[in-house]
């Protein structure tokens, strides 16, 4: 039996995440890929300032903690014996109605389970192939929570079944649960992904908190509270402005160090 292929990885700095938009839009050198078979795009990045600027907008005006996982990069695939069942080990090779099949299945999977994905890019271009997801993990508040969304050996064990459960029909299975064996990462990638980069100017401004509805007394003009009102929306619309302005900066700052 065929298994399925579930991974994922946290993309720290900004610099993890531009690594992981040019790996899977291939702008980036990618020695194991064949560049005769260019990466089908599922979900483009359609920000200006690629995946730097779509996970930001994503992610929007919440604070970012230090420590915070900004994306996850998420792997899906299947073991060769599905795609290959002839030929397991032809690397780079599959059966086109196979492929066909797990892509019916696996794509409207990935619409509804990853709703906040910036990027989903389907490569055919490697030894077997796979979907690679920049998934921004927000969670039912809107919150950035990497943890809560793929935490811990439960929490990821769900995403197995899920994985699982979507493609069984295909003779797809779920692998060993609690399976203590690890997978090799791709040098070219994660070394990239992994390098320093600079510090990206911080955003010093908090967001403002929502100002509740005006009072019946604030809203008639040319009165004491009227103008208690337009003052403290005034200092409002301020502080927000230059919290945007620091963000801007942020991103374009971020845009030049790493150009998709």
């Amino acid at each position: 039996m065929s298994k399925v292929v579930f991974r994922v990885g946290k993309l720290k700095t900004w610099g993890q995440v531009g690594a992981a938009a040019g790996h899977n839009l291939r702008t980036r050198p990618t020695p194991s890929a064949d560049p005769a078979k260019p990466p089908i795009v599922i979900k483009p990045i359609t920000d200006p300032l690629g995946a730097i600027g779509a996970v930001t907008a994503t992610i929007g005006t919440q604070t970012i903690r230090k420590n915070a996982v900004l994306a996850a990069e998420v792997i899906i695939s299947a073991s060769p014996e599905y795609f290959r069942p002839s030929a397991p080990d032809k690397a780079g090779t599959w059966d086109q109605k196979r492929l066909d099949a797990w892509r019916e299945k696996m794509e409207p999977w990935i619409r509804e389970q990853f709703p906040h994905a910036v990027s989903v890019v389907l490569h055919l271009d490697e030894a077997t192939p796979h979907y690679q997801i920049i998934d921004v993990p927000l969670d039912d508040r809107g919150r950035l929570n990497c943890r809560g969304k793929y935490g811990g050996a439960d929490t990821l064990s769900r995403w197995q079944d899920r994985a699982a459960d979507a493609v069984a029909s295909l003779g797809i299975e779920r692998g060993i649960p609690g399976s203590l064996a690890k997978h090799e990462r791709v040098k070219a990638f994660y070394g990239a992904a992994n390098s320093p980069v600079p510090a990206l100017p911080p955003v010093k401004t908090k967001a403002p908190a929502p100002l509740p509805e005006p009072t019946m007394a604030e809203r008639i003009p040319f009165t004491d509270a009227k103008a208690d009102r337009d003052r403290l929306e005034a200092e409002h619309a301020a502080q927000q402005a230059q919290r945007n302005r620091e963000i801007g900066k942020r991103n374009a700052e971020a845009a030049r160090m790493h150009p998709q």
